[in-house]
């Protein structure tokens, strides 16, 4: 967002000033010109659609990732202000709260 931000404020100071040449290049640009040469009336052949699909993760996935995190069953609890949603998610977090283990089933991801 910065750097968006940072190129309006930059973009738009040279437009102000005049920074901009008829011929579509900035000073000091060593001629390269600035062309947009994507269609901009058209939709796209294909749109990839993406659905929530609910997993069952096998005993051996959450064994994994337990032993990747360092995670035990005595880590369980809530997600810090929010009471228990649904009995299937696993929340997961330490003491100093430096990180976390998020299972969903519903949604289907683990985080």
């Amino acid at each position: 967002m910065r750097f968006f931000l940072y190129f309006l404020f930059t973009f738009g100071s040279a437009i102000a000033a005049g920074g901009i040449l008829t011929n579509g290049s900035f000073p000091g640009s060593a001629g390269f010109e600035i062309a947009w040469g994507a269609t901009t009336n058209e939709w796209p052949e294909k749109l990839w659609c993406y659905k929530v699909v609910p997993q069952e993760f096998s005993p051996a996935i959450i064994s994994n990732l337990f032993a990747i995190s360092g995670f035990t069953i005595q880590d369980r609890t809530n997600k810090i202000g929010e009471p228990p949603v649904e009995k299937s998610i696993l929340y997961f977090r330490n003491a100093d709260e430096s990180k976390h283990l998020e299972i969903n089933p519903a949604l289907g991801w683990i985080e």
